[in-house]
């Protein structure tokens, strides 16, 4: 869920720049961008992990397991009272000290096994709540803190190193020749200071100043009801389900602290030509930029007005690329349940809710969609990510024939979509390991939508608009280079059709379409979706492990109740 090339000019659309020599730009992946750092040894290559913070470990001594009980007690005093005495069983069982989050899982497992326990009731944040509590630091007195550190060059898959460095080449362009200055937001996640070292190194690593822009929504509630900074760790525990965190990010809780007394916590971080969003939770990200009432913050406001001028390229990843969509934005949901209920316009369910026997009328599995959207920041489209790889493409489509829509972007894993704004369209490009769909809507029905797909692998530009749809720029379609051949690719390489619901099933009927089939239909018990090959697919190989293919004619027909 963690997680860059100038953009050209297209000759097809007019760039609006506003007195502003770039436009208006964003850069948004698809996550899982698989980047070696200490605490992920297993994207980096043999031997080159960086040294630095690793994966936590946990204590089980009396301190900390009366701050997990602390924690529960917010919740519900009888649950901390179990809680109690299942965490000193467990240290007894396991050991005070330094233990790895697989044993303390283990023993949980064999103990709720045996009995009731308070575990089985926890759902996924409170869990997270407990592990934080009990997390060991290994900092003695007066000793620097271990940071988590990133390295670009020893990362397996650099498809998501070639994302990174892109979108810091595109605020670089912003920065007048010095290093630019970029601003990362880790609200998205659980405890929103666990991925600021990876990112402080990510975009070092990058060639950027990177700077933490420490806003979560514990933090915008105390700012806009001029609360006492000096709670910020109680509005933590009450808003985030949070503990207090300075024990073992002592500098990051007072650079918190810091931020919520400034004068400038309620502007734009100063002086920055990008901002760079983080996986995690869409619906908690948003949280920290929208207020109760649903109107955006000013720190939103602020942002919207730089990337409309220009000043400021923004980017995300996962969660932090799905909160950037306009006309809606998906927070929850398996296919499956998308095809089966269609959207529900409602508040995204806790995750682990149904364990924890919490979730009341919504299933943890619901499709929902917020109608009002997230930041706004992604034009006309809808945004979706981890997208192939898993079939989000059914649940995209659900959304669209739902409306109001005209179109949508689903990002592939370790790939990203380069948004430009081009006055009366967009430019569009796919960066990294495979590319992403763009579908647009052409005729809705009741159980029907029908429109044109494209598959974008890296390796071509593109512009859309409203009126004219996908088509590329003049000067690209006559170069010299253009084939509609796929010498790269052999028809025995071709991936055989199965499962509708699993991993890259619909990118996969795409390389058959891109290799010579004229069509090809993927079904549930739910829904079908059947792709053409028409006379103006353009097939490429793209630059990563995928072809590109455009203009795939669609029709998905889904269950719908219909009226009378």
């Amino acid at each position: 869920m963690r997680f860059f090339l100038p953009v050209l000019l297209l000759a097809s659309l007019p760039i609006v720049c506003s007195g502003n020599p770039h436009p208006a730009e964003r850069l948004l992946a698809g996550g899982s961008l698989a980047l070696c750092s200490s605490a992920s040894p297993r994207a980096c290559r043999d031997g080159q992990a960086p040294r630095g913070r690793g994966a936590p470990q946990y204590s089980l001594q009396a301190a900390r397991i009366d701050e997990a009980v602390g924690l529960a007690s917010i919740w519900s005093p009888k649950q901390a009272d179990v809680l109690h005495k299942d965490l000193r069983e467990l240290a007894a069982i396991l050991g005070e000290h330094a233990v790895p989050a697989s044993r303390i899982e283990s023993g949980w497992d064999a103990l709720c096994r045996r009995r009731p326990c308070a575990w089985a009731g926890l759902d996924d944040y409170q869990r997270a709540g407990v592990m934080a509590a009990l997390e060991w630091s290994s900092q003695g007195p007066g000793e620097p803190r271990l940071a988590e550190r990133v390295s670009l060059q020893a990362s397996t898959e650099q498809g998501g190193a070639e994302v990174v460095r892109s979108f810091v080449a595109s605020a670089a362009a912003r920065a007048g020749g010095r290093s630019p200055r970029i601003a990362f937001v880790t609200a998205s996640g659980f405890d929103p200071l666990d991925a600021v070292d990876y990112y402080t190194s990510l975009f070092t690593e990058a060639g950027a100043e990177p700077l933490w822009w420490p806003m979560d929504a514990a933090l915008a509630r105390l700012i806009t009801e001029a609360g006492d900074c000096s709670a910020l760790a109680r509005q933590q525990q009450v808003t985030l389900g949070l503990p207090d965190r300075s024990r073992v990010f002592p500098d990051l809780v007072a650079m918190q602290q810091s931020f919520c007394a400034s004068s400038a916590r309620e502007s734009l971080p100063e002086g920055i030509q990008g901002v760079f969003f983080a996986g995690g939770d869409q619906w908690r990200l948003r949280r920290a930029f929208f207020d109760d009432a649903d109107a955006p913050y000013p720190w939103l406001r602020a942002l919207r007005e730089a990337v409309r001028r220009g000043e400021v390229v923004v980017g995300g990843t996962s969660a932090g690329t799905a909160v950037q969509s306009g006309p809606g934005m998906l927070s929850n949901g398996s296919p499956q349940s998308a095809l089966r209920d269609g959207p529900l316009e409602a508040l995204p369910p806790t995750p682990g809710c149904a364990r924890a026997k919490r979730c009341g009328a919504i299933d943890e599995e619901a499709f929902t969609v917020w109608a009002a959207g997230g930041f706004g920041l992604s034009g006309p489209f809808l945004m979706d990510t981890h997208f192939s790889e898993r079939a989000r493409e059914w649940r995209l489509l659900r959304a669209l024939a739902a409306g109001p829509a005209r179109a949508a972007i689903g990002v592939d894993e370790t790939s990203a979509i380069r948004l430009v704004d081009a006055g009366k369209g967009w430019a569009l490009e796919a960066i990294g390991a495979s590319g992403g769909w763009l579908f647009e809507a052409g005729s809705r029905a009741c159980g029907e939508l029908s429109g044109r797909a494209h598959y974008l692998a890296p390796g071509r530009r593109f512009a859309w608009s409203d009126t004219a749809g996908l088509q590329r720029p003049s000067r690209e379609r006559d170069d010299a280079r253009e084939s509609r051949a796929m010498p790269a690719l052999a028809l025995d390489a071709s991936p055989s059709q199965g499962d509708a619901f699993a991993r890259g099933a619909v990118r996969a009927a795409a390389t058959r379409l891109a290799l010579g089939e004229p069509s090809v239909r993927l079904a549930t018990e739910e829904a079908s979706l059947v792709l053409v090959r028409g006379e103006r697919s353009e097939v490429w190989t793209g630059t990563g492990a995928h072809p590109g293919i455009t203009h795939l004619d669609f029709t998905f027909k889904f269950t719908e109740r219909c009226g009378d």
